[in-house]
């Protein structure tokens, strides 16, 4: 009888051994989360990939193929994982389009945990579009005003063609709210950037054509009357001279 008892203990502890030996590294892992590297936050939203592997460093795993690259923290209960999604990946001027938070305990293919970083409040990510033309590629880049508002509005418009910067003059796009859409064209002599936003009666679309040289003109429509401009400027660059 006693042999029997011995036995059933043995089993007991060997079970209980085994359920430590098991779930040790996910205490060790939920312990250890809140050393989340601090820089790795939604504040990277507002960057774009040349200004995240400044910050950050060059990234440890690279999966440009699948559109994402991961920075990783190794620990020896496993590691923690910042997974940035970039669209069009991975140029410099490429942003984010999604970032993830995710804990990883050795030797288990699920991780323990996976969450989307959602961008702070008031703050926007930073949008890309990009075209090919017959002779240059155009990309634009919009960065949101950092707002709790929801307006919608620009800090800031980049055009780049073949990656040179233009000069941008801040009634481009200035008076643009609630920006909800951005496409960009090509044309024979240059390039058109289409801003959608507004809500109801006051929804809008802005035309802003640019070439090589410089933005040319801005056409702002209202939604509801699309066949003429109720606003345009034309742009002529000036060369300033020594005298």
């Amino acid at each position: 009888m006693k042999t029997w008892v011995a036995i059933v203990f043995s089993l007991i502890a060997a079970l209980l051994v085994a359920g430590a030996v098991y779930e040790y590294p996910y205490l060790v892992a939920q312990s250890r989360e809140k050393e989340w590297p601090t820089e790795w936050n939604a504040d990277l939203y507002n960057l774009n990939h040349r200004q995240i592997v400044e910050k950050l460093g060059p990234p440890s795993e690279d999966v440009s193929a699948k559109e994402y690259q991961s920075w990783l923290k190794r620990e020896n209960w496993g590691m923690l994982q910042l997974k940035i999604e970039f669209k069009d990946c991975c140029d410099e001027a490429s942003t984010p389009s999604g970032i993830y938070k995710i804990v990883r305990v050795k030797n288990r293919y699920e991780p323990l945990q996976f969450a989307k970083l959602a961008p702070p409040d008031g703050i926007r990510p930073i949008r890309t579009v990009s075209v090919a033309g017959q002779h240059a590629r155009a990309k634009v880049i919009l960065h949101p005003r950092r707002v709790k508002d929801e307006s919608g509005s620009l800090e800031r418009l980049e055009i780049l063609v073949n990656d040179e910067a233009l000069f941008v003059p801040r009634s481009v796009y200035l008076d643009l709210t609630n920006i909800r859409d951005a496409t960009l064209r090509s044309e024979r002599k240059g390039y058109v950037l289409t801003l959608s936003g507004g809500d109801g009666a006051e929804s809008y679309f802005s035309q802003i054509y640019f070439e090589a040289t410089g933005v040319k003109h801005k056409k702002l429509f209202s939604s509801l009357v699309p066949d003429e401009p109720t606003e345009e400027i034309r742009y002529w660059p000036r060369l300033l001279k020594d005298e």
